[in-house]
């Protein structure tokens, strides 16, 4: 009898087995009832890493049923494994547009594809000076992450190349055209990053150049009072200058003194303004600065004793006119 009763507990517990086995086998089935043959081929072809086949049967599934944003998401991964870039913006974006929820890991693989082609771009540019292809992967980089700025101020670069390239050749209306794609993307780079103080001067500088200072002072003004790029007060100073306001582009150069107390060439630029605003006595003190820094300055000695002179010192100018042919008969060239 203990026999039969173990037997007997032996068979329940196979039978149990048995029912779990089933039961699981049945999830599945119901599990891959849910998608299509497309997709549940889709799947098996992404596990053995047959990507074309798995792409295949995707489209035919995007096809079929143009509202599977997972068969888009799925696509756009695959295009992204197979370096079809073009083809997995196009797909991706549908996905995103039919289901939000993809949209951060979309993001993510946007991310690193457009860093990967900023890469590509930048070694064909250094190793090979190959610009057109540069610019292709260039492009192809903010066009797949817009919001790559690392790749819209490589891509303004290779523009400003282009730019340089044509003037050289005499192709002005070329040398136009990049110059006028540089200004754009620089202007996407400030939307994405209104303070980004490198791209700021830049763009400012091309503003005054084409003749529209205003529109450079309006983009600057808002950081003049927090700037930590002397730049952007120079590129201030060059648009109140094609404004002829000189009492402006003054006031900006002592805000960028006071961030670049020792710049040789900022000290003598404030000299030459309180020059030509009548201020002789300031302008002689700058000049002073200036030589303190470099007594080799004979610019600097020649505008003082200009300045002095002016200030009706006479004598000091004098005695700075007889330094100054000294050091030039010391050093005739």
């Amino acid at each position: 009898m203990k026999c039969a009763e173990k037997i007997q507990v032996k068979g329940a517990i196979m039978r149990r087995e048995f029912l779990f086995i089933a039961f699981v086998f049945v999830l599945v089935l119901i599990y891959s009832g849910c998608q299509s043959p497309e997709m549940t081929s889709a799947k098996v072809y992404i596990q053995q890493k047959d990507y074309p086949a798995a792409l295949e049967q995707l489209k035919k599934e995007m096809k079929k049923n143009p509202t599977n944003a997972e068969a888009f998401f799925m696509a756009g991964q695959l295009y992204g494994e197979m370096d079809s870039l073009e083809q997995m913006i196009e797909v991706f974006e549908q996905a995103q547009k039919l289901d939000s929820s993809y949209v951060s890991e979309i993001s993510k693989w946007r991310r690193s594809k457009s860093a990967e082609s900023l890469n590509k771009g930048i070694k064909l540019y250094k190793k090979k000076k190959n610009i057109e292809e540069a610019l292709k992967w260039t492009i192809l980089a903010s066009e797949i992450d817009p919001k790559n700025t690392n790749a819209l101020k490589n891509l303004a670069y290779l523009y400003q190349e282009k730019a340089i390239q044509s003037e050289d050749a005499g192709m002005s209306d070329s040398a136009k055209y990049y110059d006028e794609l540089r200004l754009k993307t620089y202007e996407k780079i400030v939307k994405i990053d209104p303070d980004d103080e490198d791209v700021l001067w830049l763009l400012a500088g091309l503003y005054t150049e084409n003749g529209n200072p205003d529109r450079a002072i309006k983009l600057l003004e808002p950081h003049l009072e927090s700037a930590k790029n002397p730049k952007i007060f120079f590129a201030a100073v060059d648009a109140y200058d094609a404004k002829a306001d000189t009492q402006k582009a003054l006031e900006i150069l002592q805000k960028a003194e006071a961030l670049d107390p020792d710049n040789e060439g900022l000290l003598f630029d404030i000299g030459v303004r309180y020059y030509n605003i009548g201020r002789f006595d300031d302008a002689a003190g700058y000049f002073d600065k200036v030589l303190a820094k470099n007594p080799d300055n004979t610019d600097a000695l020649y505008n003082k004793s200009l300045a002095l002179y002016y200030s009706k010192k006479y004598d000091e100018a004098e005695q700075v006119t007889l330094e100054l042919l000294k050091k030039d008969a010391k050093n005739p060239d």
